[in-house]
């Protein structure tokens, strides 16, 4: 049997850990469970398909905020901001920066009502800056929410949410990314939010804003699968084919994503709740979103956004707001947030790991665990830890505390009568296979 071993170099610090737990959404206004969404420290909730989770609600979009398109951009009572103004301010006030999507939720019917081009690109573009002003500048009794990122549509390569051509949202983009960037120099301007596997809407959008020296401070993707080496691997490729075209400085952002392992579109009606609520936010989805979260430290990815970070099909979340797996394991991810400095540990086929810690010496290491069960971990040491805590995602625990064993250095004899030394170490029990794990301690 493969006991695995890893080995902790606490002394040497190789870079910092980035925060890629971003998701898709916030909780609507009266769920019970945005106290366990503050919780997930996530990096940022990104404004998608908002009025799909908020039931009855206006929010987000621009066809919802501003809806009579004819009418004058520069007058506040054309605008309905008090929906989304409430939405916002409870996802900032947990603490949970926005990333505001700026164009249309999904439209999965065949008939299409909100997601054509706009009648005038100027216009529309006119809009989205005063929804900006509205957020940043107190403009028409706004706030100062300081949104960094705003990104301009949403897979404009996607039946449901774009029914133009690929020139026609070329220039769309082009002209409000243009018109944004120089009204409000400071914040950052990207998209599209690229999702389909043909790349000739990614080459027409990149061609288009390299010939018009359009900004594009960040380029964001989308891709739902199971295969960890692909969600690594896409990252240098994408950052390969936006450094083509001279945008070697913008941020990468794989800002939709989700561990699908199989087809929705193909799951027949009656399964659908098995694949939504079991397959895509058990154990399995737990490891991998661990496991992806931790790959990506060696990637140039700047951006990650789990989709979503409410409840429903894609959510973390149950139907009656209860936590799953998936939220136990993004809530881990987002734990080594607040143990930046990241240290060198040795890597095992069966384990995924990533180390860090703090300016007050305190030690996390995240481990995804896949294809073991029933046996150990052994963390190996070159100093005596104090307080060591460990805790589990598996079929028992919610990262729940459990025991995790320290064996100083000891000396045995086995047959033969040769002494063997072992290394100071943490055991940490397997029990479920796949599982999470958390281990927390100190220098002593």
């Amino acid at each position: 049997m493969h006991l695995p071993e890893l080995r902790l170099n606490a002394d040497h610090r190789i870079g910092t850990i980035r925060p890629l737990n971003g998701v898709n959404l916030s909780p609507d206004i009266g769920t019970p469970y945005v106290e366990e969404f503050n919780e997930l420290h996530a990096a940022c909730a990104r404004m998608h398909d908002a009025p799909y989770n908020s039931a009855g609600r206006d929010l987000i979009d621009i066809s919802r905020i501003f809806p009579l398109f004819h009418l004058d951009p520069a007058d506040p009572k054309n605008y309905r901001f008090r929906e989304t103004d409430d939405y916002l301010k409870q996802c900032v006030e947990g603490g949970t920066p926005v990333y505001y999507r700026l164009g249309e939720s999904i439209e999965h019917a065949p008939i299409k009502y909100r997601i054509h081009p706009p009648a005038d690109f100027a216009k529309w573009a006119d809009i989205c800056a005063h929804i900006i002003m509205h957020y940043n500048e107190g403009w028409a009794d706004g706030f100062h929410f300081g949104i960094k990122y705003w990104e301009i549509w949403n897979e404009p390569d996607a039946a449901g949410l774009w029914t133009g051509t690929q020139e026609q949202f070329a220039e769309l983009y082009i002209t409000a990314a243009t018109t944004l960037k120089k009204r409000f120099p400071d914040i950052k301007i990207g998209g599209p939010g690229h999702i389909g596997d043909d790349l000739a809407p990614v080459h027409t959008f990149l061609k288009a804003c390299q010939k018009a020296g359009a900004p594009l401070d960040f380029y964001s993707w989308h891709c739902y699968g199971c295969n960890l080496e692909f969600f690594r691997d896409q990252v240098q490729f994408v950052r390969d084919l936006v450094d083509s075209y001279g945008y070697t400085k913008a941020e990468l952002h794989l800002n939709e994503w989700h561990y699908a392992p199989c087809s929705w579109s193909r799951t027949p009606k009656e399964r659908k709740p098995m694949v939504y609520d079991h397959f895509m936010k058990h154990l399995d989805s737990a490891a991998f979103i661990a496991a992806v979260n931790i790959l990506w430290q060696d990637t140039p990815l700047d951006m990650a956004c789990h989709y979503t970070g409410v409840s429903r099909g894609f959510g973390i979340f149950d139907a009656y707001g209860g936590i799953t797996k998936a939220y136990c394991a993004l809530k881990a991810v987002g734990e080594m947030n607040r143990y930046p400095h990241r240290l060198e540990i040795s890597q095992d086929p069966a384990v995924i790991a990533l180390a860090g810690e703090n300016d007050a010496g305190e030690i996390a290491v995240l481990m995804s665990v896949y294809p073991i069960m029933g046996s150990n971990v052994t963390l190996l040491l070159d100093f005596d830890p104090a307080d060591v805590r460990l805790y589990s995602v598996d079929i028992a625990n919610d990262l729940d505390p459990v025991e995790a064993k320290f064996l100083g250095n000891s000396t045995v004899v086995p047959i033969g009568g040769k002494k063997v030394t072992f290394d100071r170490r943490i055991i940490v029990p397997i029990g479920t296979k796949p599982s999470v794990q958390l281990l927390k301690f100190k220098r002593s």
